[in-house]
Protein backbone atom coordinates (compact mmCIF):
# COMPACT_ATOMS: atom_id res chain seq x y z
CA UNK A 1 0.00 0.00 0.00
CA UNK A 2 1.05 3.44 -0.49
CA UNK A 3 1.10 5.47 2.24
CA UNK A 4 1.97 8.82 0.31
CA UNK A 5 -0.60 8.82 -2.92
CA UNK A 6 0.62 10.46 -5.75
CA UNK A 7 -3.03 12.20 -7.02
CA UNK A 8 -3.97 15.71 -5.50
CA UNK A 9 -4.42 15.40 -1.77
CA UNK A 10 -8.12 14.87 -0.31
CA UNK A 11 -10.36 16.43 0.24
CA UNK A 12 -11.67 16.40 -2.89
CA UNK A 13 -15.72 18.69 -3.55
CA UNK A 14 -18.02 18.76 -6.26
CA UNK A 15 -18.49 22.31 -7.97
CA UNK A 16 -20.96 23.66 -10.53
CA UNK A 17 -18.77 26.37 -11.90
CA UNK A 18 -18.40 26.30 -15.06
CA UNK A 19 -19.74 22.76 -14.88
CA UNK A 20 -19.84 19.86 -13.15
CA UNK A 21 -16.23 19.39 -12.08
CA UNK A 22 -14.12 17.97 -9.29
CA UNK A 23 -11.91 20.34 -7.13
CA UNK A 24 -9.14 19.40 -4.40
CA UNK A 25 -8.79 21.22 -1.08
CA UNK A 26 -7.41 24.30 -2.85
CA UNK A 27 -9.59 24.80 -5.47
CA UNK A 28 -7.86 23.54 -7.94
CA UNK A 29 -9.40 21.30 -11.07
CA UNK A 30 -8.89 17.93 -10.40
CA UNK A 31 -11.04 16.43 -12.99
CA UNK A 32 -12.63 17.62 -16.06
CA UNK A 33 -15.92 15.71 -16.89
CA UNK A 34 -17.50 15.28 -20.18
CA UNK A 35 -20.43 17.87 -20.59
CA UNK A 36 -22.22 15.84 -23.58
CA UNK A 37 -23.81 14.23 -21.05
CA UNK A 38 -27.12 14.62 -19.27
CA UNK A 39 -25.75 16.91 -16.80
CA UNK A 40 -27.37 15.33 -13.87
CA UNK A 41 -25.36 12.43 -15.24
CA UNK A 42 -22.24 14.15 -15.20
CA UNK A 43 -23.21 15.61 -11.44
CA UNK A 44 -23.57 11.93 -10.39
CA UNK A 45 -20.13 10.80 -12.02
CA UNK A 46 -18.37 13.76 -10.25
CA UNK A 47 -19.56 12.77 -6.67
CA UNK A 48 -18.49 9.25 -7.42
CA UNK A 49 -15.27 10.38 -8.26
CA UNK A 50 -14.64 12.24 -5.17
CA UNK A 51 -16.30 9.44 -2.91
CA UNK A 52 -14.20 7.43 -4.45
CA UNK A 53 -10.84 8.88 -3.79
CA UNK A 54 -12.46 10.37 -0.38
CA UNK A 55 -12.76 6.93 0.97
CA UNK A 56 -9.55 5.55 -0.17
CA UNK A 57 -7.91 7.22 3.05
CA UNK A 58 -10.26 5.65 5.13
CA UNK A 59 -10.28 2.27 3.29
CA UNK A 60 -6.47 2.61 3.84
CA UNK A 61 -6.68 3.36 7.37
CA UNK A 62 -8.96 0.61 8.49
CA UNK A 63 -7.33 -2.16 6.22
CA UNK A 64 -4.53 -1.47 8.57
CA UNK A 65 -6.17 -1.20 12.40
CA UNK A 66 -7.88 -4.65 10.96
CA UNK A 67 -4.42 -6.34 10.19
CA UNK A 68 -3.19 -5.23 13.09
CA UNK A 69 -6.13 -6.53 15.15
CA UNK A 70 -5.82 -9.97 13.53
CA UNK A 71 -2.06 -9.66 14.85
CA UNK A 72 -2.51 -8.88 18.58
CA UNK A 73 -5.98 -11.18 18.69
CA UNK A 74 -5.84 -14.04 20.75
CA UNK A 75 -6.07 -17.03 18.59
CA UNK A 76 -9.00 -18.00 20.94
CA UNK A 77 -10.95 -15.50 19.30
CA UNK A 78 -11.64 -17.03 16.64
CA UNK A 79 -14.04 -20.16 16.17
CA UNK A 80 -11.48 -21.94 13.95
CA UNK A 81 -8.63 -21.86 11.90
CA UNK A 82 -10.66 -21.47 9.08
CA UNK A 83 -12.77 -18.69 10.65
CA UNK A 84 -9.52 -16.59 11.11
CA UNK A 85 -8.03 -17.46 7.40
CA UNK A 86 -11.80 -16.25 6.13
CA UNK A 87 -10.87 -12.93 7.75
CA UNK A 88 -7.27 -12.88 6.81
CA UNK A 89 -9.04 -13.66 2.70
CA UNK A 90 -11.42 -11.04 3.12
CA UNK A 91 -8.75 -7.85 4.26
CA UNK A 92 -6.53 -9.67 1.29
CA UNK A 93 -9.40 -8.73 -0.96
CA UNK A 94 -9.58 -5.42 0.62
CA UNK A 95 -5.40 -4.92 0.26
CA UNK A 96 -5.62 -5.76 -3.26
CA UNK A 97 -8.25 -3.30 -4.22
CA UNK A 98 -6.72 -0.80 -2.74
CA UNK A 99 -3.25 -1.70 -4.66
CA UNK A 100 -5.56 -1.69 -7.40
CA UNK A 101 -7.26 2.45 -7.10
CA UNK A 102 -2.97 3.42 -6.30
CA UNK A 103 -2.15 2.13 -9.67
CA UNK A 104 -0.39 -1.05 -8.61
Amino acid sequence: MNTHPKHTPTPWHVGMKPGPMVYGPQGEQVVSLNVMLDITEVSANAKHITHCVNNHEALVDALIQAQQSLVYLAPESFDDAEHKAAWEEKLAKIAQVIAQAEGK
